[in-house]
């Protein structure tokens, strides 16, 4: 609003008088208007709309490197989401079964068990397939067992199959019920048992040349441990 005052004595004049209150100057003698203007708020700035260049160029950056993080996140979450479940991989065998598995490495790894002539059954997984090895065994015998501990020094046991002492290969009964088969990094051997008369369930190695198997009588329910010391 537009706002008079007096240029005697500065004081202000009210709208429609005539005469100065305080000096007693009159109206005439007022010769300068002034304006005055009220703002209640803080002080302000003027807001610029305008993007730095260096904050543009920091968006250039951070936006990409934020996106390739949320995909990496993405993809390891659904990997280990995937490696907590159990998959069915293809072993090309038909009839048969498997008895126990083991591994040295990721992409070393030995099953084995009976195929369905009877036979000792051995197969190794290389990391991508699994892929038949040839046993020495006869058939007559199955594998129930298999350690490793190193990629060159496995053993597998075993014996003949069924529950009793009938066996429908005479050649089982003109060697041994005991199976022991050794792996050296080129090919399965058969090893003697300490005695013929047992079929082994199990073994463990401590090292290449110090392992134990345990098994039973056939038909007898004797109980067996071996230790083997030999190469």
């Amino acid at each position: 609003m537009a706002q008079a005052f007096c240029t005697s004595c500065g004081a202000s004049i009210a709208d429609g008088s005539a005469l100065c209150t305080r000096c007693g100057t009159t109206v005439g003698a007022v010769t300068s208007m002034a304006t005055v203007s009220r703002h209640t708020g803080p002080a302000t700035r003027p807001i610029s709309r305008t993007a730095s260049p260096l904050a543009t160029v920091n968006r250039m950056i951070l936006f990409p490197i934020v996106g390739v993080v949320i995909v990496v996140a993405i993809v390891w979450i659904v990997s280990i989401a995937g490696d907590l479940g159990w998959s069915v991989v293809p072993t090309h065998t038909r009839y048969g079964g498997f008895s126990a598995v083991t591994c040295i490495t990721a992409s070393d790894c030995w099953a084995v068990g009976y195929d369905g002539n009877d036979s000792p059954l051995v197969k190794h997984w290389n990391g991508h397939v699994w892929s038949a090895a040839l046993s020495p065994t006869p058939p007559g015998y199955k594998l129930t067992a298999v350690t490793c501990v190193s990629a060159s020094a496995c053993w597998a046991v075993g014996g003949v199959t069924g529950g009793n002492w009938t066996s429908p290969f005479p050649q089982v009964y003109q060697s041994s019920f005991t199976l022991i088969e050794r792996w050296n990094g080129a090919g399965w051997n058969t090893v003697p048992p300490a005695t013929g008369s047992f079929k082994l369930y199990g073994i463990t190695c401590v090292s290449a040349s110090d392992c134990w198997a345990m098994g039973d009588r056939l038909g007898h329910g004797w109980a067996l441990i071996e230790n083997g010391t030999g190469p």
